[in-house]
C-alpha cells in the first residue's frame, strides 16, 4: 500500500484516537514520538502526534499525551516480552528493524533504564552475525551509506559513464586510479586503513567485537570500494556473481528510478511457474518482518537464489518487462557486450539453451569469445562464414581445453572414453560422437575450404554446437574436481 493511501485511510477516520490506531498498523511506533502521514517522496505531511521539542507543549500534543504514552507502554512492554523469550539474534534484529529501531541503540521505556532492550547481543558467539546484519541493514536503509557509495550504486554510475565514452579503455583505467588515489588521501583515517588491508589480502574483522555504527559506516564504505575495484580489475571477462548482481538489483530496486516492489513481485511469480522454483521473495506485499530492507536486497536475493546457468535469461526477461526503467538500456548493452546480443531472435533456438553455454564458457575464455562472436555474426547476418568458422572454432578451442590436447575437432579420438568417465549411457555416447563427424565434414565441405554456406544452415549449426556444448559442460560439472586446464 502506498503512502498516499495509507494517508487516505487515516484522514477518513473521525477523531484522533482512531486516526492514531489506523496509522500504527502501517508505521511503527517505538521509533520516535513522531507520528506522520508521509507524502509520495516518504516525507512527512499531516501530522498526528508530534512530541518533539517544537511540538511538546502544542495543544493537540498535550490533549493526547496520556493515550499516546498508554500506547508507547503497551508496544514496549510487548518488545520486551518479545526480547526476554528465547528467540534468535535473526528474529530479534528483524522485530528490531520492523519497528524502525536502530540496532546501534539500547531503548528503554523507564527514566532510571532499569528495563532496557537490546539487539546488540553480549554473547561472542553472535558478534559475526550481528555484524553482517548491522552491514546489511547500513548498506540498504534509508539512514545508511548514500547509494553512490554502494556497490551497485558505483557499478552503476560507472555503466552509464562507459556507454557515453569514446575511449572506454581510458575510462576503466581512469576510473581504477581514480579510486585508489581517493583513498590513499581519505579523510577518514579508518575507512583508508581498511580499504588498504582489504587490496592486501586481509578481510573484515566480523567476530572481534560488535561494530558501533561509525564502525560500520566505515567497514562498509571501505568494503563496497574494495569490491568494486575488484569490479573493475575484472572488468570485461566478469561472471555473473555479486558485483553484476548488485549492479542489476541497483538498476531495477532503485527507489526513484526502479520498478516498484508489485512489479518486481510479478515478474518473479511468472518465473517461479516458468521455471518450477520458488524465490525467497515474491509476494506483492514488501516483507514487513525485517528479513529484507529494500528492493535492492530482495531482488539480490532472488537473483541469488537461481539456477547460475540461467541468471542471463532471467535478466534480460527482467529487463525487457521493465520498459519504465530507464537505465536498463545500459544493462542492456552490457549484458550484449559480455556475453553476446541475446535480447535477439534465434529464429526458435532456445534462449535458456544458447544462455546457459554462455554462462558455462566463462571458464574457457577463448571458447567463449568464438561463441560470442558466432552469435553475433548469426544475428548481424552479417558475415555467414565468420558465424561458422567462429562456432567450429569453439567447439574445437573447448574440446582442447576440456580434453588436455592440442588436437583439431575431427581428430578428437579420446572424447568417447571422456563421455564414458563422465557417466554418459552408450547410445548417447554414439550420437553425440556420429553428430559430431557429420558436423566436421560439414564445416570442412562447405565452410573451411569451399564457402558454401546456405542461409538456412545457420541456424541448425548454431543449435548443433550449442546442444554439444551444453551435453559436455553438463557432463564436465558433474564432478566438481574436473576443472578445466587454464
Amino acid at each position: 500500500m502506498t503512502h498516499q493511501e495509507i494517508e487516505r485511510r487515516v484522514l477518513a477516520k473521525p477523531d484522533f484516537e482512531s486516526r492514531f490506531n489506523e496509522l500504527v498498523v502501517y508505521y511503527p511506533l517505538l521509533a520516535s514520538g513522531r507520528l506522520y502521514t508521509y507524502d509520495e517522496d516518504g516525507l512527512e505531511k499531516e501530522r498526528i502526534y508530534c512530541a518533539c521539542d517544537g511540538c511538546r507543549y502544542h495543544p493537540d500534543t498535550m490533549a493526547h499525551r496520556a493515550f499516546f504514552e498508554a500506547a508507547y507502554r503497551k508496544e514496549f512492554a510487548k518488545a520486551r516480552v518479545f526480547f526476554e523469550a528465547n528467540n534468535s539474534l535473526l528474529a530479534k534484529f528483524n522485530y528490531w528493524v520492523r519497528n524502525d529501531l536502530s540496532p546501534f541503540i539500547s531503548y528503554s521505556e523507564s527514566d532510571d533504564g532499569s528495563d532496557r532492550i537490546s539487539v546488540i547481543p553480549m554473547d561472542k558467539k553472535e558478534f559475526a552475525e550481528y555484524n553482517r546484519l548491522v552491514y546489511h541493514y547500513i548498506k540498504h536503509s534509508t539512514n545508511g551509506v548514500p547509494r553512490s557509495m554502494t556497490l551497485g550504486g558505483r557499478v552503476a554510475e560507472f555503466e552509464v559513464r562507459m556507454s557515453r565514452a569514446i575511449y572506454p579503455d581510458e575510462v576503466l583505467e581512469k576510473a581504477k586510479i581514480a579510486l585508489r588515489k581517493d583513498f590513499e588521501s581519505h579523510r577518514m583515517n579508518m575507512q583508508r586503513v581498511i580499504f588498504e588491508d582489504l587490496l592486501n589480502g586481509g578481510e573484515l574483522d566480523w567476530s572481534v567485537k560488535t561494530w558501533d555504527y561509525g564502525e560500520c559506516m566505515d567497514n562498509v564504505i571501505a568494503n563496497e570500494a574494495f569490491l568494486f575495484l575488484k569490479y573493475l580489475e575484472t572488468y570485461g571477462k566478469m561472471r555473473l556473481d555479486e558485483p553484476f548482481l548488485e549492479y542489476v538489483a541497483h538498476v531495477f530496486g532503485d527507489d526513484d528510478l526502479g520498478m516498484d516492489w508489485s512489479a518486481i513481485a510479478k515478474f518473479f511469480q511468472e518465473q517461479a511457474v516458468r521455471a518450477d522454483i520458488s524465490f525467497p521473495y515474491q509476494d506483492e506485499r514488501f516483507p514487513d518482518d525485517g528479513s529484507i530492507i529494500s528492493k535492492k536486497a530482495g531482488i539480490m536475493a532472488n537473483l541469488e537464489g537461481f539456477f547460475p546457468e540461467k541468471r542471463y535469461t532471467l535478466i534480460m526477461d527482467l529487463a525487457l518487462a521493465a520498459p519504465d526503467v530507464a537505465s536498463r538500456h545500459q544493462l542492456i548493452s552490457r549484458m550484449e557486450q559480455l556475453f553476446g546480443p541475446m535480447s535477439a531472435s534465434f529464429d526458435g533456438i532456445s534462449r535458456d539453451l544458447i544462455g546457459e553455454v554462455q554462462l558455462g564458457l566463462e571458464l574457457y575464455g577463448k571458447a567463449a569469445e568464438k561463441f560470442r562472436l558466432g552469435i553475433r555474426a548469426v544475428v548481424d547476418k552479417s558475415d555467414n562464414r565468420s558465424a561458422m568458422d567462429n562456432l567450429r572454432l569453439c567447439l574445437e578451442l573447448f574440446l582442447k581445453q576440456l580434453l588436455g590436447n592440442n588436437k583439431p575437432l575431427e581428430k578428437q579420438d579420446t572424447l568417447g572414453k571422456y563421455l564414458k568417465e563422465k557417466g554418459v549411457p552408450t547410445e548417447l555416447r554414439s550420437m553425440l560422437l556420429g553428430l559430431l563427424d557429420f558436423y566436421t565434414k560439414y564445416q570442412n565441405d562447405y565452410v573451411k575450404h569451399n564457402d558454401k554456406v546456405e542461409e538456412a544452415d545457420i541456424n541448425t549449426i548454431l543449435y548443433l554446437t550449442a546442444t554439444f556444448l551444453q551435453r559436455l559442460l553438463r557432463a564436465q560439472i558433474e564432478r566438481q574436481s574436473d576443472l578445466p586446464a587454464s
